[in-house]
């Protein structure tokens, strides 16, 4: 018997001897290089900073070609030969089945634009096409001898990357340094402090000024510092907006924000000073010379990152945009998409902690001291995502990713403008922070402190968020600059046209110092240079990389009419009450004569965290969210918000994703008593005289109760109004698949499908300790479902207590279970 199974297996693994069998082996490499690699490769090229702010070495370079292009298709070739243990028929129809998958992907890669309005024909006309390829591919000889020739790609595709694009500069770093003296002519401590997306029009009221109500700390600093109102960046993107700030040299294309494209910069020329506190974000100039003693993220970990990050970045590559708006966004940062924590904590690792944690660690760094110093901060904020309030308190865990450009929705543009300014206004508390820090070390009256921003952003509906346009370009380059000087008390307001480049040669003349280095930039301060006549941006499309604009700040003056006109200015309520029923905020439920409606209903995201209101924490739900349910044509889209009886916000109702229509209100911190409030939504009709009349939308309670069995079974779930759900096993398939920490929130996510029925459910719960915590729709395409929450909710869960049911149609319910991977990520992550 023994010999007979050893005649067997040799008999049935023969094939992997054979030339048929590594030819095919080739092919599927060649495919796979074409419709998975290749476009990876070209768009990590094409930016390589996706790389470079990772502080990506060469080691981690190859390790990546290694893995992108030879082990993550090698398992395939593996399923082939397995396949071939049941026969040479099997082997054949398994590599046959992988050949139309990746024919599918390139096909879908292909139509993406062409088809772009038609999602499911695109991925029907896809599929069609992967199975027309494998069958050219299974009945045609010429056709597997075209891959046969294209299997170079396997090499040809990763030496371009690495030898042929901006990458090279990672993978053969300038092994030189730039070594300056100047640290030894240097006696005033510098500080140099550059927000993040902010546009200068934000921090700005009607009369051109900074608005001193909304944000007193830079109306504070302005008044005792040179303001120069027309200042503009020379690009709208951080990598290389930074480096013109921190060179004074304009952009170039192909430079990456590190240090060998840039070794003359602030960091380099006071290398040598006894004192430095550097806070870079996504760029990396200083050299790791200055920082001997940072720790680097092990290479274990920097490889999986990476990794992570490529998969979400080629399923926004591979899939409809209709679909791919589920995922994640990957366009708000250079790095950590799906935000999953850090198992080991290191040193200066602010990034994993929050971002306005980096602000409070750049605070506490500074102390008191007889040295000079230089203090650099890249400050993430108010840089998206907008969740804080200008007092500090986290206001919504409710994630967005608008994409590159805005809807055509104003209401829902505007709100998240409004999003913005309150970040502005946390952004203003912090710099209060840090400039009484730097009082109480005695560094202020003597120090140059510098605060200014890398670029803004624009909220137009319609229009790009980032990339400028020729109706967004003011609020993307005209940003903050205040420079106070040494023993600066009195402020003053300079309309020159002056930008961002300028920095670095103002401040060595003001410290008195040649500049050692050509530079494109001059002083803010040296009239011996006539003012240029137009404004220079970096255009990667303009001819040698620089387009003009106009020096007047006109351009300027009209955004900060367009904000006013909708926000107003010199007060905070105007922050809260903003569009076409404004005037009813403030206002008592006892002024209207109001009407009910049992026909539409509203669903309210924060229904429990609305009864449990305190002061005192970190969170309070001021961002209140929902849906309508019903048919909402017979009501209109103007709503109201009342709390405790009054009128505390209006907004408007709006449909981004086709199917749901949702509504959002903001309402300031102070409107909530501590404990219960009470809440109802209405609708606004205006009377033949003009004024209002409110209608209450009936609310379906989102309120539900677990029947136990026992400890470890749930019989079923009691709704508000007393009806049960039973709990059923199996009705739905799928489960918790991912469960992730980031920055104070916790994600959960999953599917559920009925596939007796051919429906999703229509409805999905969360529970944690048992008690209710939240419910969701489905997701837009039917079967994917996400609960966003902050992490405080589950501080005493464990995995075990966190359970998710799905609800049927006809009100029956399943408890969708964590998978063994979500389970592992929940081990792992919980902070």
């Amino acid at each position: 018997m023994f010999l007979s199974l050893r005649i067997f297996s040799a008999d049935r693994t023969r094939f992997l001897a054979t030339r048929d069998f590594w030819i095919d082996a080739l092919h599927l490499f060649a495919l796979y290089s074409f419709s998975v690699a290749q476009p990876l490769y070209d768009l990590m090229g094409r930016y390589a900073e996706f790389l470079a702010v990772r502080e990506s070495r060469p080691a981690d370079l190859l390790l990546l070609v290694l893995t992108l292009s030879f082990i993550v298709p090698l398992p395939l070739v593996i399923v082939t030969a397995v396949a071939g243990l049941a026969g040479l028929t099997a082997r054949k129809c398994t590599h046959a089945v992988i050949v139309a998958g990746f024919v599918f992907f390139l096909a879908l890669i292909a139509l993406k634009d062409a088809m772009e309005p038609h999602t499911y024909g695109m991925a029907a006309l896809s599929g069609s096409i992967g199975l027309a390829g494998a069958w050219v591919y299974w009945r045609y000889k010429p056709a597997q001898r075209l891959l046969t020739v294209l299997s170079f790609s396997v090499i040809v595709f990763p030496l371009i990357f690495l030898l042929f694009t901006p990458v090279s500069k990672l993978l053969f770093p300038a092994g030189s340094r730039f070594v300056s003296s100047l640290s030894a002519k240097m006696y005033t401590p510098i500080f140099v402090v550059v927000f993040d997306e902010f546009p200068l029009s934000s921090l700005m009221n009607k009369a051109y000024q900074i608005d001193a109500v909304r944000y007193p700390h830079f109306a504070e600093f302005a008044a005792e510092s040179y303001w120069f109102r027309n200042a503009t960046s020379v690009a709208g993107g951080t990598t290389k907006a930074v480096p013109a700030i921190l060179t004074g040299n304009l952009p170039k294309k192909g430079q990456l924000p590190i240090y060998s494209d840039h070794p003359k910069n602030l960091f380099t020329l006071f290398g040598d000073s006894d004192r430095m506190s550097i806070f870079e974000g996504a760029t990396k100039l200083s050299p790791a010379y200055l920082c001997p003693n940072e720790l680097i993220n092990p290479w274990q970990h920097r490889h999986q990152k990476l990794l992570s990050d490529l998969y979400l970045v080629y399923l926004h590559i591979l899939l409809p945009r209709d679909w791919s708006r589920l995922l994640p966004s990957v366009t708000q940062n250079w790095g950590g998409f799906n935000k999953k924590k850090r198992k080991k904590v290191l040193k200066k690792d602010w990034k994993e902690k929050g971002w306005h944690n980096q602000i409070l660690q750049f605070i506490e760094s500074i102390q008191p001291n007889n040295n000079t110093g230089l203090y650099y901060l890249h400050a993430h904020l108010p840089h998206a995502p907008w969740e804080y309030l200008p007092s500090g308190r986290r206001y919504s865990d409710r994630f967005i990713n608008p994409g590159r450009v805005w809807p055509d929705v104003e209401i829902y543009v505007l709100r998240e403008y409004q999003r913005h300014l309150l970040q502005v206004g946390y952004s203003d508390s912090l710099l209060g922070k840090m400039l009484k820090k730097i009082r109480d070390a005695g560094l202020f009256d003597k120090s140059l402190i510098i605060v200014t921003a890398d670029h803004g952003i624009s909220f137009r509906p319609g229009d790009t968020r980032r990339a400028p346009s020729d109706t967004n370009f003011q609020n993307i380059y005209w940003v903050p600059l205040f420079m106070k000087l040494p023993f600066q008390s009195k402020g003053y307001i300079i309309d020159k046209n002056i930008e961002s480049v300028d920095i670095i040669p103002t401040i060595f003349e003001v410290i008195g110092a040649d500049i050692p280095w050509a530079i494109d930039g001059h002083s803010v301060f040296d009239q011996s240079i006539d003012e240029r006549a137009y404004k220079r941006v970096y255009s990667s499309k303009a001819e040698q990389n620089l387009s003009r604009i106009q020096k007047s700040v006109e351009p300027l003056f009209q955004s900060v009419d367009r904000k006013v006109a909708i926000f107003g200015s010199n007060n905070v309520d105007g922050l809260y009450r903003f569009g076409k029923n404004a005037n009813l905020v403030g206002t008592p439920l006892s002024n209207y004569a109001i009407g009910k409606t049992n026909k539409i209903h509203t669903v309210i995201d924060q229904e429990k965290a609305l009864g449990h209101i305190d002061h005192e924490g970190s969170f309070i739900p001021a961002h209140i969210t929902g849906r309508m349910l019903g048919n909402i044509e017979e009501i209109s889209s103007n709503l109201a918000l009342a709390i405790n009886s009054t009128v505390v916000a209006t907004t408007e109702t709006y449909n981004i994703d086709g199917e749901h229509t949702e509504f959002a209100f903001i309402v300031p911190e102070s409107t909530f008593n501590d404990g219960d409030n009470h809440f109802e939504v209405f609708a606004i009709n205006n009377n033949r005289d003009g004024s209002a009349a409110l209608v209450q939308i009936t609310r379906q309670r989102a309120e539900y109760y677990l029947v136990r069995r026992d400890d470890v079974h749930i019989d079923a779930i009691i709704t508000a109004n007393k009806e049960r759900i039973y709990v059923v096993p199996r009705i739905f398939s799928g489960g918790i698949d991912k469960i992730q920490f980031l920055e104070g929130k916790m994600r959960i996510k999953g599917a559920a499908y009925n596939h007796t029925k051919k429906e999703p459910p229509s409805e999905l719960l969360l529970f944690i300790n048992g008690e209710y915590r939240k419910s969701v729709l489905p997701r837009k395409e039917g079967q994917r479902f996400r609960f966003n929450l902050l992490n405080e909710h589950v501080e005493h869960a464990g995995e075990t207590d966190i359970k998710v049911f799905a609800i049927s149609s006809d009100a029956l319910a399943t408890e969708m279970r964590m998978t063994k991977a979500a389970k592992k990520m929940y081990h792992e992550q919980r902070p």
